[in-house]
Formats: structure tokens, sequence, C-alpha cells
């Protein structure tokens, strides 16, 4: 091999590790851009359900609102964390989400799958059929939901809009 073939073949080297870092930023940066989105979009949702709840607090005051889920989000479920029956956990629904919300009280609206923070909202009950928590299947084409708020005073009831 001559002098001036050595030196092109660390040219194309160098262009090909040139390439890879560049494609490789790209995709990182889209990919933020991706996951910031849709915590923007979450962000959206916590703000709007915390503020229908607040807004609905008046006695006698029934909203039925819609609200868009975040990406990714294929099931909400409620707590009413005011439920001290704990016979009530395993009667028809034996999700560990709402046997931990009893236990812990920390939360008492889930996003799942957990890619998204939990959310502990006060003045909150659930009457769904007679159970003491709320749980509704979403599709990705779907990711909304309709709820029904009722203004209890000092609390509000939800149950499936």
């Amino acid at each position: 091999m001559k002098k001036g073939q050595i030196n092109q073949i660390f040219i194309y080297i160098m262009a090909v590790i040139i390439f890879a870092a560049i494609m490789l930023y790209g995709y990182k940066a889209i990919h933020n851009i991706i996951v910031k989105g849709d915590y923007v979009e979450y962000n959206n949702f916590k703000k709007n359900f915390e503020n229908t709840i607040e807004n609905s607090k008046s006695y006698g005051e029934i909203n039925v609102k819609s609200f868009l889920l975040p990406p990714g989000t294929s099931q909400i479920c409620i707590v009413d964390l005011s439920e001290t029956d704990t016979g009530r956990i395993n009667s028809s629904y034996t999700s560990a989400i709402v046997k931990d919300a009893w236990e812990v009280r920390a939360y008492n609206v889930f996003l799942l799958p957990a890619k998204y923070d939990n959310l502990l909202v006060e003045g909150l009950q659930v009457s769904d059929a007679g159970n003491k928590f709320l749980c509704e299947e979403t599709s990705p084409a779907k990711s909304k939901i309709t709820l029904r708020f009722e203004g209890l005073g000092n609390a509000v009831r939800i149950s499936k809009g």
C-alpha cells in the first residue's frame, strides 16, 4: 500500500465515526423531545384533574368532564382513601395498586403502566357500583376518559361518566 492510500483509509474511518456520533446525538435529542412532550401532557392532565376536583366541591354541583390521558396510559385507577373497611379490598378487584393505595395512603390516582407520577388529590371520594375505587381501561387510540363529579361540600364524589 502506498502512503496516500493509508491516509485515505483513516479519512473513511473518521467519516464513519463522525457520522455515527451525529446519528447517536440526533436520536438522543429526538427521544428527549418526545419524553418532554409526554411529561407536558401528563402535567396538563394533572392540572385539569385537580382543577376539576377543586371547582366541583360546591354541594350539589355536578360536572361531567372528559380528560385526555398522557401517552402510553392504558388504565387509570382512582381510590377512595376515606374507606377504612379493608375487607372491600379483596371483594372483587385484586390489583396490587389498589391494595397498596389503601395500605400506604400516599396516593389515590394512578396512571398505568407506572410511567408517570401517582397523584394525591384531597377531598376525593369514589362511588362506582358499591366499590371504593374506580379503574377505567383505555386504549392507545382512545386515551380519553369521561368522569362524573358530584360536589359534596368539602369533597367530590367521582363515578364513571
